[in-house]
């Protein structure tokens, strides 16, 4: 694939490829092909506007949440206020790889 991807610091990136999967955001569920790069953003996906308008969403950066109708209803969802709450490795138990096991990259 020759799609490249231009980052928010202006850094061209080669698409690696694409995969589709089923995205889901509430009740509604659209499958969205996703463009795959190496890259060393903070984010796990961007959504662009193909996805949001494929969503029928409306997005508020200000208000941290986005609205749509669904069966004749509004719903609205926020933001998650600690999403790594699930994530957290205790410093206790974590226990570091021997450097025979690491792989190199």
């Amino acid at each position: 694939n020759s799609t490249l991807i231009r980052g928010y610091d202006s850094t061209t990136y080669t698409c690696l490829g694409t995969i589709s999967l089923l995205f889901v955001v509430g009740p509604k569920t659209v499958l969205i092909e996703f463009y795959v790069i190496d890259s060393s953003f903070q984010f796990n996906l961007l959504l662009g506007r193909l996805c949001i308008n494929a969503m029928y969403v409306i997005p508020s950066s200000l208000h941290q949440c986005v609205k749509f109708l669904h069966d004749g209803y509004e719903h609205t969802i926020t933001i998650d206020p600690e999403p790594f709450k699930y994530c957290r490795i205790d410093p206790v138990t974590a226990m570091p790889i021997p450097p025979s096991q690491r792989i190199p990259y």
